[in-house]
């Protein structure tokens, strides 16, 4: 009979295999920063991005059809922004995979904030007090403090002292 099928040999709770300590880590200030700009990038673009009235419309075409409002609205995913935003959204949730170490946290730095820079001035591009717009600003400086703080953290040489 093979050893495992050892009916005579007691099963302890210390057999068990020990997790790493890597993997009791929870996710730390920065990263859930990271995840939740990503996240709200993401999110802003089912939202309204643009309105547009009707009175710029020619008279002829607004003659043609019935009109219910006097403005039309439109989401991030009907204009030009969907992918930009997407990836750089996804590229900046991506630089997560990589483990920041003295040798690759300037480069994680600076691809996390072209980044979030990105996001930002695509989003500025079409600043108005509409709900996407907004949520695509508050995830686009989420990423950035992301960035900087990811920058700092465990390196404290470079954190600002007040």
């Amino acid at each position: 009979m093979p050893a495992f099928f050892d009916t005579n040999k007691e099963c302890k709770m210390s057999d068990s295999p020990k997790p790493s300590s890597s993997m009791k880590r929870f996710l730390s200030r920065s990263e859930v920063l990271t995840l939740g700009g990503m996240v709200i990038v993401i999110f802003s673009l089912f939202l309204t991005w643009q309105e547009i009235s009707l009175k710029e419309v020619t008279p002829l075409a607004s003659m043609a059809t019935y009109l219910s409002s006097s403005s039309v609205t439109r989401s991030g995913f009907s204009l030009p922004v969907r992918f930009p935003l997407i990836i750089f959204a996804v590229l900046a949730g991506c630089t997560l995979l990589f483990i920041s170490t003295p040798k690759n946290r300037v480069a994680l730095f600076v691809f996390e904030v072209i980044c979030g820079l990105g996001c930002l001035l695509i989003s500025l591009r079409y600043i108005a007090p509409l709900p996407g717009v907004v949520l695509g600003v508050v995830g686009s400086a989420l990423l950035l403090f992301a960035a900087s703080d990811r920058f700092t953290e465990n390196n404290p040489g470079t954190e600002i002292k007040t």
